[in-house]
């Protein structure tokens, strides 16, 4: 191997093998960079046992170096010519190939030249250019036969996060093989990387892949295959993760892992987390440190460097986070000198980090990566560290987290001393956001109920995720509102006391209509129905709610108020409303079992409550309602009458309840949408000329139902054990 020289890449050889195989001698050269169509003129000299000083006799009338026993040069990108001192009428041949994506060229000659492979001495190559015969680059003279390289392999870790960002079909679609995708617009995605990764063997760690959102993406678009799966489980290395609020932590680990053995995957004693958590004597945790290119020792292991945004590496780091690492032809020119650096130095310890968020990486293009990923193949001075080889490997003891970060990853988050959130339309109020989400998981830890402490835990981790931007982070937290009103009903799934009222907390008002078997929660603000919750033989089912549950910035950004609380994205389904009450402020009033909203112009809602029934009645339809239903669509009879059931089975094999849903109103208009419908489109890459169904743009795992038409209209909710 040779170091990078300050000339021209195409005429920089880094690395010469030789090898006798088959009656023929092989020689590769690997270029830094090599030209399709070389500029220079390539020299291979043969030492061989032979008569010494003798003069070699040239082929041509050209001069050739008077050092070499017998040589060939090549000139361009083909023609090649000969000389021999001893015997130049008997004159072997000679092949070339050329890879150019893994930039090398191997010289294949017939061996009747050297019979006996013991009598070549050595081999030198020298870079010559064809007007000047200057030297530009050489390498040896090497013995033939014995490696002389004292160099240690360089040690490459693919680092990938926003691995699969799939709240509905198309965002999963775009994140596994999108369309005009990706750095350079064209076809992008996961798929891309993990095929180049099983295509070249070169293994990758896919950082937050371990979420529920993604884990479940997965299986939408691989199917009964998982991830763990033949030659893919061996190559993909996924650590557990952690998510949401770092203080939250350990709640989102646990989850993770549960999750992780309900998908069919092993528990990774490695871990990608903003909090530092006990994983084991020997666990290993990506973590932002001083020094990117070398482990560092934790207190319950080591950390492995992990390059981000907000820690992109500093004058010890073999390759910035900034620095482009793939582009349209493969792996670039400064991401093949970082590696070839780290191969070069004296610490078989160093460590090559590269990767990065992949929706914004071209690792995953359908064209470069897999180029990118040839080029780490086929050259044998690249090693990919696993978890047994990072355990083996030493850490450097002078290695330590960078001071200035927050957290371990250095992630940075939404403002933490003073948030802006909504009172109704016209009262702001201000609120300490760290010391409202103190209190707030100190009241979710409290929860008596297992299943709503999840689910709670579930929302608000996904609402206090800091990996998303500041703008929809600030989005997610005007949706907080919804946390409350579910810890809420921890008393009634104990009790079962019936109430009917509404009191004003922090947000906003809180209605709330609650039987023994039913818990339905309203907000004055657009008079809108947030969620109901049925309880079951095996627990309870949310079978109305909104999206701000599972996902925060649907719409586009520029679009996004938060001042305007549950209606702060357009794109997003809060509940049960109709496009004309985002501008309203209804007045309530309720009796046992009733609750009834009256606007200001007029508009009147009802909610009645019996045993098995809930009855939504509006005195004037006067613009879209919009019902988000988290139930599967069963069937629908007519455009008035739907059916529905859950779309998760009871753990216990019991019978779900089933939702009748019947519309009574004369001039109603009724249509269903369905992030369901997509499910068949998801096996194919996204296509921009495919019309998709509406339903491809909505939440996993609602359903939309919109009614219209104007007057009068009643909904009754029936519900059949």
């Amino acid at each position: 191997m040779d170091p990078i020289d300050d000339i021209d890449p195409a005429a920089d050889v880094i690395a010469l093998y030789q090898r006798s195989i088959h009656d023929q001698l092989e020689i590769r050269l690997d270029f830094l960079m090599f030209a399709s169509n070389p500029p220079y003129d390539i020299d291979v000299c043969l030492q061989v046992d032979t008569i010494a000083n003798t003069r070699p006799v040239s082929t041509e009338d050209q001069t050739y170096p008077d050092d070499c026993t017998y040589g060939f040069r090549s000139h361009g990108s083909s023609q090649i010519t000969t000389w021999h001192s001893e015997s130049p009428g008997d004159l072997p041949s000679i092949g070339r190939s050329v890879d150019p994506v893994s930039d090398y060229v191997v010289f294949t000659l017939d061996d009747t030249l050297v019979q006996d492979t013991a009598r070549l001495n050595a081999i030198e190559v020298r870079i010559i250019h064809p007007n000047t015969g200057e030297i530009i680059d050489r390498l040896g003279p090497f013995p033939y036969g014995t490696s002389l390289s004292q160099h240690h392999r360089a040690n490459l870790l693919l680092e990938f996060w926003n691995t699969l960002h799939s709240p509905t079909p198309a965002a999963l679609l775009r994140a596994w093989d999108g369309a005009h995708s990706g750095p350079y617009g064209g076809r992008h995605g996961l798929a891309h990387l993990l095929n180049a990764s099983v295509e070249n063997q070169v293994p990758v760690y896919l950082l937050d892949l371990k979420t529920p959102v993604s884990l479940a993406g997965m299986i939408k678009v691989q199917g009964d295959e998982t991830i763990a799966d033949g030659e893919l489980g061996q190559l993909v290395i996924l650590p557990q993760s952690t998510w949401g609020d770092p203080a939250f932590a350990s709640q989102s680990l646990e989850i993770g892992k549960k999750l992780t053995q309900a998908y069919g995957l092993p528990i990774s004693p490695i871990l990608f987390s903003s909090t530092d958590l006990a994983m084991g004597n020997e666990a290993l945790q990506f973590a932002a440190l001083v020094d990117s290119t070398h482990l560092a020792n934790s207190d319950h292991g080591k950390y492995i460097p992990f390059l981000g945004p907000y820690n992109p590496g500093n004058d010890s780091t073999a390759l910035s986070f900034f620095a482009q690492q793939v582009d349209l032809q493969g792996l670039t020119l400064e991401s093949r000198s970082a590696i070839l650096r780290s191969a070069m130095n004296d610490d078989p310890n160093d460590l090559v980090i590269l990767g990065g968020s992949l929706p914004d990486s071209s690792w995953g293009n359908n064209t470069g990566a897999s180029d990118a990923f040839k080029y780490l193949r086929d050259h044998p001075w690249i090693d990919f560290p696993i978890y047994e080889d990072l355990v083996a490997m030493p850490a450097d003891p002078a290695n330590a987290l960078v001071p200035t970060c927050d957290n371990l990853l250095c992630i940075s988050g939404a403002d933490d001393i003073v948030g802006y959130f909504p009172y109704t339309q016209s009262q702001p109020i201000y609120l300490n956001q760290s010391v409202w989400q103190a209190d707030l998981r100190s009241r979710i830890n409290s929860i008596s109920n297992h299943d709503l402490r999840q689910l709670i835990t579930l929302v608000y981790l996904q609402l206090s995720d800091m990996s998303n931007s500041t703008s929809q982070n600030l989005l997610a937290i005007s949706h907080y509102q919804l946390i409350e009103r579910l810890l809420r009903i921890d008393p009634w799934l104990t009790e079962s006391i019936p109430q009917t009222t509404c009191d004003d907390f922090v947000w906003g008002t809180n209605c709330v209509i609650a039987t023994e078997k039913y818990y339905s929660s309203f907000d004055i603000n657009g008079g809108l129905w947030v969620f109901s919750v049925i309880k079951t033989d095996y627990g309870f089912e949310i079978f109305l709610g909104p999206s701000g549950f599972f996902t925060t910035g649907l719409g586009s950004p520029e679009s996004w108020n938060a001042d305007l609380g549950p209606f702060a994205d357009p794109g997003a389904y809060p509940g049960a409303y109709m496009k004309s009450d985002l501008t309203r402020i209804y007045q309530p009033s309720w009796q046992e079992q009733s609750l009834t909203f009256t606007s200001a112009d007029g508009i009147v809602k009802q909610f009645k409550v019996s045993d098995d029934q809930i009855i939504m009645s509006i005195n004037d339809l006067d613009s879209e309602l919009t019902l988000p239903i988290l139930w599967q669509l069963a069937y629908q009879d007519t455009d008035t009458h739907f059916v529905f059931r859950t779309s998760v089975p009871p753990h216990d094999h019991s019978d779900p309840p089933t939702l009748s849903l019947t519309i009574a109103s004369h001039d109603a208009q009724s249509s269903i949408i369905s992030s369901w419908d997509s499910m068949n489109f998801l096996a194919e890459p996204e296509d921009p000329n495919q019309n998709y169904p509406a339903g491809h743009y909505v939440p996993f795992p609602l359903s939309i139902l919109k009614i219209s038409g104007g007057g009068p209209a009643v909904l009754t909710f029936d519900f059949i054990n």
